[in-house]
């Protein structure tokens, strides 16, 4: 039996199809919003990697666990079923240099990755100077360099320069 010629989605769904995702900052307000309607809109989207940071004693899994149990993702949910599957959650810190990722990540990333969300920030008009050129500037240089070394990259993306619609 012939296989099924894939089904034609909009230029945005094709624009993701079979493209791999790496969403920084995907635990805040935007990035939630970002990967919920990417994995729920886009349906031939082959993977979203996202980073997260340990914080205030709560682990990388279990940060990833709280983040889909919001109710933003009960739609997703009922729609994509297995949309966990397509979610790779990376360790790693914005703050930090190489993104705090190991060897190991820095390369799959590297290797793996066609668009780039830069969405991590504080956004605390009380946060300490350096704590905020750290996460706010240095990560997103580091994010730069990092997209430099992915041969299949098509557009780096800092959440604040995406447009509205």
């Amino acid at each position: 039996m012939p296989s099924k010629e894939p089904e034609m989605g909009t230029p945005v769904q094709e624009f993701y199809r079979d493209t791999s995702v790496l969403v920084t900052g995907g635990t805040g307000f935007m990035g939630k919003v970002l990967m919920e309607r990417l994995l729920r809109c886009c349906p031939a989207l082959r993977q979203v990697f996202l980073i997260i940071r340990s914080k205030k004693g709560v682990d990388v899994d279990s940060r990833a666990e709280e983040l889909f149990n919001d109710t933003l993702f009960d739609k997703l949910k009922q729609e994509v079923p297995k949309f966990r599957h397509k979610v790779t959650v990376v360790s790693g810190d914005c703050s930090l240099p190489q993104l705090g990722l190991s060897e190991a990540d820095r390369q799959r990333l590297a290797r793996e990755v066609d668009v780039v969300f830069h969405g991590a920030a504080t956004v605390r008009f009380d946060e300490p100077l350096g704590v905020a050129m750290d996460i706010n500037v240095f990560g997103t240089q580091h994010i730069l360099q990092l997209a430099k070394d992915m041969p299949r990259l098509k557009v780096c993306l800092t959440l604040p320069d995406i447009p509205p619609g």
